[in-house]
Order: C-alpha cells, then sequence, then structure tokens
C-alpha cells in the first residue's frame, strides 16, 4: 500500500514538472516567434507580394481574387487561404508588419504543440520536450520564410504536420483519416502544388499499411470527399470572376515549368537541400546521426506496429526532401515541412538513449551535445532578434511610416523616382506605401507631376536630384537619411483650391514677435462657402521650424448674439505644416456652420490662458495679445 501510493505520488510529480517545462518551452518559443514582430522591415519574395494582395482584399472587399498594385496577380499564383491569414492580422494588429507576421508566429506556436503532444502520446513526456526544443531551435524555419515572416510556409508547415500526424493516428480511429484529407485540402489552398508531397506520404504510408489499417470502401470514400470539396468549393467561388484562366496558369507555370526547368534563377543540383540543412541544421543533424547509430546498433527485432509508425516518419522526411530536390526549382524554404519529422526523430531517439538503464558515459556525452547546440542555435536566434542593423531598403519604409499617424495624404498617388535603378518599384516598398498611407505607388520621373499636381514624389539624397525641390518648385513633406517624400507648392495648390480665395481676410496689420527667433508674419483665413469651413494660414519668418512651435495653438471665438462658441485646442501644429523657400506655413481647415456668425474672434495662445475670454499668448512673462474682431458678412 505504501509502495503504491509512493509512486502515485512520484508518477503525479513527473506530471507537474513535465507540464511546468512545457510551459517553460512554449514561452521561450513565443519570444523566438513573436518578439520585435513588427520591427524588422517588409521583405520582397514573398512577404511583401502576400501582404499586398491582402492588404488590396481589404481595399477591393474581394477575398477570392488576389491582385498586386489593384491588378489580378497571376505571377503568384497561390489559393487565397494564407491571404486570409494577413487580413485577419490586419483586422487584429491593424496596417503594420505586426499585423502582416502575426499569424505566421501563431501557426508555429501551433505546431509546436502539435508536436509536443503527439510526441508525448506515442513516446513519453522526455521525448515530448526534446522534440519541442529542436523544432524550437530550428533556425532556417524560424527566420527564412518560416515562423517570423509573412510567407505561406508557417500555415503550410501547420497544414502538413497536421495531416501527416493525423495519418499516423489512423489506426487508433478511421476519423483521423478525414481529419488528414481536409488537412491537405486546405494545404492546397494555400501553395497550391507544394501539397502534392503530402498526398505522396498518405499514399505511400496507407499503401504499405493497408492490411494493418483494414481500411474500408467507405473510409476512402470519405477520405477522397474531404481533400476535394474544399478545393471545389474555392474554385467555384474564384471562377466567376476570370473562369478557369488562373487553375490553368497554376497548372501550367506553377506546377509544369517550376518543376521541369528553373525558374527566376533558382537553380540547384541534386545535393542542393544537403547544403541548406549544412548551413542551418549541422548541429541537429550531427546529433542525429549520433542518435540513429546508437539506436541501430542496439536494435535487434521491431514490431510491425513500430515497423509502419517508423516507416511514415521517414516517409514524412523522405518524399519532400526527394520531391523537391527532383524539380528543377530550388528554393531553400521548399524543405521547411521536414523540420517537424527532424525534431520528433531526434527528440525521440534522444530520449531513448538518455533512458538506457547503462552506458552512463554515452548519456553525458549525448546531454553535452544536446546542450551545445541548443546553446549554439539559442545564441543566434537571440543575436539576431536584437539585430539593428539598418539598410537602405528599411529607411525608405520608415519615410513612408512617418505617415501612419498623419490622415492629411492618405490615398494619395506616390511617384517613386529613382534615375540609377532601372527595376521595377520593390515589392516591399509598394506593400510600406499601402499599408502606411494608403498610397497608390508607381515608379516614375517628375515630369508625373505635372499629369496629377496632387500626387507626391518619392526620392533619394543625391547630388543628382537635390535640385529637383527647386527645379519643380517642391515642398518636402517629409525627409530622413535616406531621402525626401515632396509635394507640388501645396500652399499655393491649397488656396487655389479655395473657392473664395478673393476674400482673404488677414487678421495681423504687423508682424508679431512670439519669440527671440520666431515671428508671425501673417494670420490671414479664407471663408469657404461651400464646405462652411475656415481655411486659416499662418505665416511665420524664414528658418522656423515646426518642433518650435509645439507649444502654441490657434483658437477661435464666435459669436451669435449673446451665445459664445469656442473651439480650443486647435491643434495647428503637425500635419499641415508645409515649408515653402524657407518660410513655414501652417494651414488649418475649421469646420462650423460659420455662416450663420456675424463676428469671428481670432487668437495664438501658449498653453496657458492669462485670463478667460482673452485670447493671447505669453512671451517671457509678457502678455501680448493679438486679438481682431472680423465681420463676416461684409
Amino acid at each position: 500500500m505504501v509502495l503504491n501510493k509512493a509512486k502515485h505520488y512520484l508518477n503525479s510529480y513527473s506530471v507537474t514538472i513535465y507540464w511546468v517545462i512545457v510551459i517553460f518551452l512554449l514561452i521561450n518559443a513565443g519570444h523566438n516567434f513573436l518578439y520585435n514582430l513588427g520591427t524588422s522591415q517588409i521583405v520582397d519574395w514573398d512577404e511583401a507580394r502576400h501582404g499586398v494582395s491582402a492588404y488590396e482584399m481589404i481595399k477591393n472587399n474581394n477575398y477570392f481574387v488576389n491582385t498586386y498594385s489593384y491588378q489580378p496577380d497571376f505571377w503568384n499564383l497561390k489559393p487565397p487561404l494564407s491571404f486570409w491569414s494577413i487580413v485577419l492580422g490586419y483586422k487584429i494588429a491593424g496596417f503594420n508588419p505586426l499585423g502582416l507576421r502575426l499569424f505566421s508566429a501563431i501557426f508555429a506556436l501551433l505546431t509546436l504543440l502539435i508536436i509536443i503532444l503527439f510526441v508525448q502520446f506515442k513516446h513519453g513526456n522526455l521525448a515530448s520536450i526534446l522534440s519541442g526544443v529542436v523544432f524550437t531551435t530550428s533556425t532556417q524555419y524560424l527566420f527564412y520564410h518560416g515562423a517570423r515572416t509573412a510567407d505561406a510556409d508557417s500555415l503550410f508547415v501547420l497544414l502538413f504536420t497536421s495531416a501527416i500526424v493525423s495519418v499516423l493516428l489512423v489506426e487508433q480511429n478511421t476519423k483521423w483519416l478525414y481529419l488528414a484529407g481536409v488537412m491537405f485540402s486546405l494545404a492546397f489552398l494555400t501553395k497550391s502544388w507544394h501539397a502534392i508531397s503530402i498526398m505522396g506520404v498518405i499514399f505511400c504510408y496507407l499503401l504499405i499499411s493497408f492490411k494493418k489499417l483494414n481500411l474500408s470502401i467507405k473510409n476512402y470514400l470519405f477520405f477522397l470527399l474531404s481533400v476535394v470539396v474544399p478545393i471545389f468549393l474555392w474554385l467555384a467561388c474564384r471562377y466567376p470572376y476570370d473562369g478557369l484562366s488562373f487553375l490553368k496558369e497554376m497548372i501550367n507555370y506553377d506546377l509544369l515549368a517550376r518543376t521541369s526547368r528553373p525558374l527566376e534563377g533558382h537553380t540547384g543540383g541534386k545535393d542542393y537541400y544537403f547544403g541548406v540543412l549544412k548551413q542551418h541544421y549541422v548541429y541537429w543533424l550531427l546529433v542525429l546521426i549520433a542518435v540513429l547509430s546508437a539506436y541501430l546498433s542496439r536494435v535487434t527485432l521491431i514490431s510491425q506496429r513500430t515497423y509502419h509508425y517508423l516507416i511514415g516518419i521517414f516517409l514524412w522526411i523522405g518524399i519532400p526532401f526527394i520531391l523537391f530536390s527532383i524539380a528543377k526549382t530550388k528554393i531553400p524554404w521548399y524543405i521547411l515541412p521536414i523540420y517537424p519529422p527532424l525534431a520528433i526523430v531526434i527528440g525521440v531517439l534522444s530520449a531513448k538513449i538518455l533512458s538506457l538503464p547503462k552506458k552512463i558515459e554515452v548519456k553525458i556525452l549525448l546531454s553535452l551535445f544536446l546542450l551545445f547546440s541548443i546553446y549554439q542555435y539559442e545564441k543566434f536566434i537571440i543575436e539576431t532578434l536584437h539585430s539593428t542593423s539598418q539598410n537602405s531598403e528599411q529607411s525608405m519604409q520608415m519615410l513612408l511610416q512617418d505617415f501612419q499617424e498623419s490622415k492629411s495624404y492618405n490615398g494619395k498617388k506616390l511617384i517613386y523616382y529613382n534615375p540609377s535603378n532601372k527595376d521595377e518599384l520593390s515589392q516591399s516598398l509598394l506593400l510600406a506605401g499601402e499599408l502606411y498611407g494608403d498610397f497608390k505607388m508607381f515608379k516614375g520621373t517628375p515630369q508625373d507631376l505635372e499629369k496629377d499636381p496632387s500626387a507626391l514624389l518619392m526620392f533619394a539624397k543625391a547630388p543628382e536630384t537635390e535640385r529637383l525641390i527647386t527645379d519643380y518648385n517642391l515642398v518636402v513633406i517629409n525627409n530622413n537619411e535616406w531621402g525626401y517624400v515632396t509635394s507640388k507648392n501645396s500652399l499655393d495648390q491649397h488656396l487655389l483650391n479655395s473657392q473664395n480665395h478673393d476674400k482673404k481676410i488677414s487678421i495681423l496689420e504687423e508682424n508679431t514677435r512670439l519669440t527671440d527667433n520666431i515671428t508671425i508674419q501673417e494670420i490671414f483665413i479664407y471663408p469657404q462657402l461651400a464646405s462652411k469651413e475656415y481655411k486659416v494660414v499662418v505665416k511665420f519668418s524664414p528658418g522656423t521650424k515646426p518642433d518650435e512651435l509645439a507649444n502654441f495653438k490657434l483658437k477661435f471665438h464666435l459669436r451669435e448674439r449673446a451665445n459664445d462658441i469656442e473651439f480650443k485646442n486647435l491643434d495647428f501644429f503637425g500635419d499641415s505644416a508645409i515649408s515653402i523657400e524657407g518660410q513655414l506655413y501652417l494651414i488649418n481647415d475649421v469646420k462650423s456652420e460659420w455662416s450663420s456668425f456675424e463676428q469671428l474672434d481670432i487668437g495664438l495662445y501658449q498653453t496657458k490662458e492669462t485670463r478667460e475670454g482673452v485670447f493671447d499668448f505669453i512671451n517671457h512673462g509678457e502678455q501680448i495679445t493679438i486679438n481682431r474682431i472680423i465681420n463676416l458678412t461684409k
């Protein structure tokens, strides 16, 4: 009785320890997958293109046709499932890199959880933890088209893993086969023909395990339905837009061309993916070789059940690896789906070696090797996550990011001018323009401003471009170390658009000094009858900088008989600041049913008012009033 209680206590204690370690592992994985997820630059190929398609799906309110620059995209020939996950990320986290990548990290965490639970069910606690650790430190999966990028691969790996784990559990319950079919179908709706490797694994496993599984015709029929129904539903939704054109292009380009010849310069020999593993996975490969050799040297007889299971695991690794090695187009991230089974094999075999009753020296050596590998990969991960290096592409994106806080220029055309680069506008810059300013970006020249004076022009700081500001009478809206975003003389344009610009009402009759360095040269308003608003312009002395005016506000006091209406804290500093030939102008539109009022009081004041009803500002303790009553009806 006492012995049984002791065993029960030890078992419950070990279970508690296991789940504590799992929680710690998930927290560490969350750090690896999510830390600084929204701070790194948007990347071309294919993160940016996926992000553009998802953004334009929202803007077009069409979630079945993926577009690029608002044109149907027949280059990125992927069904829409991965785009939908980015759309959801945008809805949750906003139009920014975090929203772009959020669900890739979530999918990675779900994949890790499936690995942990599956291995714990099949092989026990130690193997589960080790498999999870190996997967969490798979650096290629983490940084290159996987957990921390907005590519389709993190979702694809999750669905690939779910499909094969389901097949390996069919022996427990035949309903797992139908889930495997659904997972394959969703994987196809994520990366199209890449999912063939999933069906290859499933088909070979079912063929080898045909007698053991003893599946009926009904089982296979329901499996077939679970495979084809979701795909046909998508085709039915897509068909009204462009018929079978997209599907034909998927077959011709994404399947036949990609497998028969190298596309877009992605070449490599039959050993290409061995080189990829050597670059990103060398320590875990050495551990795999060591534990596999040790395990095989001790195994004399394998049961039929274990044999079929092992065949399934190695098919999971071998079929995608072989298929993509045979394909002519070689891209490193094509083999990302093999990282979960590799982690399982390394974790399970390591646990078996560490659980041997003897061989203390072998267990010590293996433990040291495991700790060394974990240290090396975690060190690389932490260094990469905390890297602060910046390139010109990131500087360009940061220049556009400043527009996210301002809505003044939303939806405008943005011309990217780069005379030294004949290439097309980069996908990452196009996405940055859409996310941060809803800009309609295209590559062009300053002459394009003549066709659309309201457009913006973006160009780098360089000797050959510095003269553009004066030659084309441009106003610098934003700039950083990389370059400028400019527009045509926006003050002139702003006032010309006023329907009553000839009714300018001047507020100041002489210059008014704000500080030792800043003078107000003029304050005037343009009544606009059509929009019922005031267009207020304040002109400062040359050399005035916007940040010097941060504490000043423009205040209006409108009177109708005895009733006062005050518009307080109308901040005319920020979005509406424009600089023309060294002069700073601040423009603000103040909406009101102003035509019903007889008089307008307007004044400039600092944060603290001296007394109620007087609109003035404080200059070194002195009260200076700039207050003028204007009759708008004249």
